[in-house]
């Protein structure tokens, strides 16, 4: 018997939604919101991500953006408290080096900004990804043309190279026959002379 697809309910779509939200909250990947969702509406992951990208999400933009903020925000307080950790060991290293650290000049250091990278960020580098790999492809393809041209204007060039050989031998060859034939007419006009 062919299972009829099920029409989707309101419930479903919030089912569906809160779980997307979370993911995305929480840092998951979105399969992983699909896969819960899934689980809990009895439906395939793929069925999940249809509807999630075709009709729920446009409705829930404010909702992301707030969750995408608060996991940004759960990050940079994770960092924080890693930056603390690391000056911490930073401090012992230094009462344990004392001494070393008096003969030395510390310089101040200040940690990089950090930067977060977005969904926006990613698109456009694989974007950017994509159209470099098509300008490489292109690039490929004009070198090949390029290589196939010039094989061909060298195999043009070394037949003009013989054809003028050939040319030369024919050319010294027949200045041989002439200069026989001269010396031939200047041996006849001499022995013309001698019966005269």
């Amino acid at each position: 018997m062919i299972n009829k697809p099920r029409f989707w309910t309101e419930k479903e779509d919030a089912i569906l939604a809160n779980s997307m939200l979370k993911s995305i909250k929480d840092g998951d990947t979105l399969a992983s919101g699909y896969a819960e969702a899934g689980e809990k509406l009895n439906r395939s992951i793929a069925a999940c991500r249809n509807r999630w990208n075709s009709v729920i999400r446009r409705n829930y933009e404010t909702e992301i953006k707030k969750a995408k903020q608060h996991k940004m925000e759960k990050t940079h307080d994770v960092v924080g408290h890693l930056i603390k950790e690391e000056e911490t060991l930073q401090v012992a290293e230094m009462n344990h080096n004392q001494k070393k650290l008096t003969e030395t000049k510390l310089e101040e250091q200040f940690l990089p900004d950090i930067q977060h990278i977005t969904i926006e960020d990613c698109i456009e580098y694989l974007t950017n990804s994509q159209s470099m790999k098509e300008k490489n492809q292109k690039l490929k393809a004009e070198n090949l043309l390029l290589k196939n041209k010039n094989e061909r204007l060298k195999l043009k060039y070394n037949e003009l190279v013989k054809k003028k050989r050939q040319n030369e031998k024919k050319y010294y060859t027949l200045m041989k026959i002439v200069q026989q034939a001269s010396k031939l007419n200047d041996d006849s006009l001499e022995n013309k002379k001698l019966l005269h």
